[in-house]
C-alpha cells in the first residue's frame, strides 16, 4: 500500500480552498466553517498575498479570488489519475501546499532511500526550480 501524505493544513490554504470556486464568500461564513475568528481569516488573507494570490474584497459582501476560480492540487485525484503501474512502484506520495523546494525536501529527508520510490507535489515552491512555472 502506498503512503499518501497531504501536508495541507495551514489556515491560509484552507481559506484559499474556500475561495477556489471564484465566488464571493463572506469572512464571517468562512470563519464559521473553519471554526476560527474573522481576525484569523483576515490574517490568512494577508498571508495569501505573500504567495502573490490576489483576493478582492467587496465591503459588506465578501472576498473572492481576483483571477476567478482555480483548481488546487488534490492528493486523492492525483493518485486516481496515476496509471496502475505507479501503484505498484511508488511507496509514498507527498503533497505540500507550500514548501521551499520539493527536490531539497526529498534530498534532506532521503525518503526514497528509506522506503523506495516517492512522488512529491507542491502547490507553491519558494525556492524550488519549478517555482516560476
Amino acid at each position: 500500500m502506498t503512503n499518501l501524505t497531504d501536508n495541507s493544513e495551514p489556515l491560509y490554504w484552507k481559506v484559499l480552498s474556500q475561495l477556489a470556486d471564484g465566488q464571493l464568500h463572506s469572512g464571517q461564513a468562512i470563519a464559521k466553517q473553519l471554526g476560527v475568528t474573522r481576525a484569523a481569516i483576515w490574517k490568512a488573507l494577508k498571508k495569501l498575498e505573500q504567495f502573490d494570490i490576489l483576493v478582492e474584497h467587496q465591503r459588506g459582501v465578501g472576498y473572492k479570488l481576483a483571477v476567478g476560480s482555480i483548481e488546487l492540487l488534490d492528493l486523492q485525484r492525483i493518485w486516481q489519475a496515476m496509471p496502475d503501474l505507479a501503484e505498484g512502484v511508488l511507496t509514498a506520495v507527498h503533497l505540500f501546499r507550500d514548501i521551499r523546494s520539493t527536490n531539497q525536501y526529498m534530498l534532506d529527508e532521503q525518503i526514497h532511500q528509506a522506503i523506495g520510490p516517492v512522488a512529491c507535489f507542491a502547490e507553491y515552491q519558494s525556492a524550488g526550480r519549478g517555482r516560476r512555472g
